[in-house]
């Protein structure tokens, strides 16, 4: 396991400021054709767009679609494809069936996931299942995306809440951070403020955090123990999830504004095996006598996407990971991916929680998020993907 984080050598707070070409039973037009081309009960899609298709090879279609090339507007074929009751067979004279694309996979047609676009996701899926698991990453949040977003209804403990209400912080710091976090909280659903304004509030509401836990003089023992007192919880069968990926060594790397040590802990405490998953959070500074003296270059929800980018250890480790699942909670966790997918396949699914539900928050998930969970406590849809790889 890899917890990666910024040192600052001091004892203060360092503060940084397609359409797919997928249309099932639509019939094309002016058909160009240097080859043999069959379309039988469904249609031929190749091309730059839904009307022009020029092929030269033998593609053939029954009973379904037909798919192929690396984007959705620019395809070409020189080998032979067939597609048989909706199923793509790639390569030459289709020997292998990875996934049926003129039908979503079943655990995606549920009531509570939401999709803006099947063709894409379709696309998207085929594509990574196609690749396995060897060219695959995981991008994660943590808080109520890896662990649980509520509690029959009640909105459940983050780590920036867990230190908050620990019984072991001196009740003095205790009582300060309640303060603080009560003040900034407004400037959080101010709309009267710029976004530049709420960033800045948020740099000094993370500052004036940090500045208190400094001065709470906490032991690197007691970090441990406030998150076995926590209660904090991962969302149901993460454990199996976590399990699967190492098997197929599939790297998670966890981008969090939280606390990177508690997320430490919990997986611990969870005895997860922590071999194929990196930490990119924010990181408490011990001096010799395990005291907090300090913090990491402070991670905040808006500079996720720079975070990322930044680590080019993890990069030159996966570089060729080309395709990645990203998961998160909100819509800023849709772009924290940093751009490095640049050639491959991501997939983002955003997990709509219950005290957050409605149908405006839906909307807007659903222009960020590829997938949208909405108020599942478990990671079935992502086991499920998973599922389906090939190693």
């Amino acid at each position: 396991m890899e917890a990666v984080a910024k040192s600052v050598p001091t004892h203060k707070v360092n503060c940084v400021t397609g359409k797919e070409k997928i249309n099932t039973f639509t019939r094309m037009d002016d058909i160009q054709n240097n080859g043999t081309t069959l379309v039988t009960n469904g249609n031929l899609c190749n091309g730059t767009d839904d009307t022009k298709q020029c092929n030269g090879g033998n593609n053939v279609v029954s009973n379904g679609v037909f798919v192929n090339g690396s984007s959705d507007s620019e395809q070409s074929n020189s080998t032979t494809d067939k597609v048989t009751n909706g199923a793509f067979l790639n390569g030459s004279p289709g020997t292998k069936q990875t996934m049926k694309l003129s039908e979503m996979p079943s655990f995606l047609q549920r009531s509570h996931i939401h999709i803006a676009d099947t063709d894409r996701v379709k696309r998207i899926m085929h594509n990574i299942i196609q690749d396995g698991s060897k060219k695959l990453q995981i991008i994660a949040d943590w808080d109520y995306t890896v662990t649980i977003g509520h509690i029959d209804g009640n909105k459940a403990l983050s780590s920036w809440d867990v230190m908050e209400e620990s019984k072991l912080l001196p009740h003095n710091n205790q009582e300060r951070i309640k303060s603080i976090n009560e003040i900034h909280m407004k400037a959080e659903f101010d709309h009267s403020m710029t976004p530049e304004d709420k960033m800045n509030d948020t740099i000094k509401w993370y500052r004036d955090i940090y500045d208190e836990i400094v001065k709470s003089k906490l032991q690197k023992g007691t970090v441990a123990q406030i998150v076995k007192d926590s209660g904090l919880k991962l969302r149901k069968k993460s454990e199996i999830l976590f399990k699967k990926l190492q098997n197929l060594e599939i790297p998670t790397m966890v981008v969090s504004a939280g606390f990177g040590d508690f997320i430490l802990e919990i997986i611990k405490l969870y005895n997860i095996n922590m071999k194929y998953i990196t930490v990119i959070s924010n990181f408490f500074i011990y001096d010799k006598q395990n005291t907090i003296v300090g913090f990491t270059d402070p991670i905040y929800p808006f500079n996720k996407k720079e975070a990322t980018v930044s680590e080019t250890e993890y990069y030159k480790k996966f570089i060729d990971r080309s395709n990645a699942i990203l998961i998160g909670d909100t819509v800023g966790d849709a772009k924290m991916d940093g751009g490095i997918i640049k050639k491959g396949n991501i997939l983002k699914i955003g997990f709509l929680n219950g005290p957050e539900r409605n149908p405006e928050y839906l909307k807007m998930f659903k222009q960020y998020f590829d997938i949208v969970v909405e108020d599942d406590q478990t990671m079935d849809t992502m086991i499920a993907i998973i599922d389906a790889l090939k190693s």
